[in-house]
């Protein structure tokens, strides 16, 4: 049985993601909760992967970070229904929500500096990281 306090917190994470979802104007990469090491940096590469090590312009990068902010609701909810009580998740699956949520947010802060002129964080070199740890081809 559901407790109250795990409905409530899906609720509220999902009324959010939701919000967040209509306000979008174009749609952000599915992340299935029950899967971070996939659909995580897989949605990542989905919004950085062509603009990786390929010249750029401030539009483009502004464009990304609108889709990594929506990205972190996304993964805001995915992070919240995990550690909600009750959800069923293991202790694993809500680590790995914790850190992808930390990655995503990195890559919408960096993107959207760059896309500002300030340079002081190269977004690239987080990518490469990012890629070279979940392996992924780049």
């Amino acid at each position: 049985m559901v407790s109250k306090r795990h409905a409530v917190w899906t609720s509220v994470a999902w009324l959010c993601y939701l919000a967040a979802c209509t306000a979008a104007e174009s749609a952000e990469p599915p992340l299935d909760c029950d899967d971070p090491v996939n659909s995580g940096p897989a949605a990542v590469r989905q919004i950085l992967g062509a603009l990786y090590r390929a010249e750029v312009e401030a539009v483009q990068l502004a464009l990304a970070s609108e889709e990594l902010d929506h990205l972190v609701v996304a993964a805001t909810y995915c992070r919240a229904h995990v550690q909600s009580p009750g959800s069923g998740a293991s202790r694993d699956v809500a680590i790995e929500w914790m850190m992808l949520h930390q990655w995503i947010t990195r890559f919408a802060d960096f993107v959207s500096l760059n896309a500002k002129g300030q340079y002081r964080v190269d977004w690239e070199a987080e990518y490469a990281e990012f890629a070279e740890l979940y392996e992924l081809e780049i």
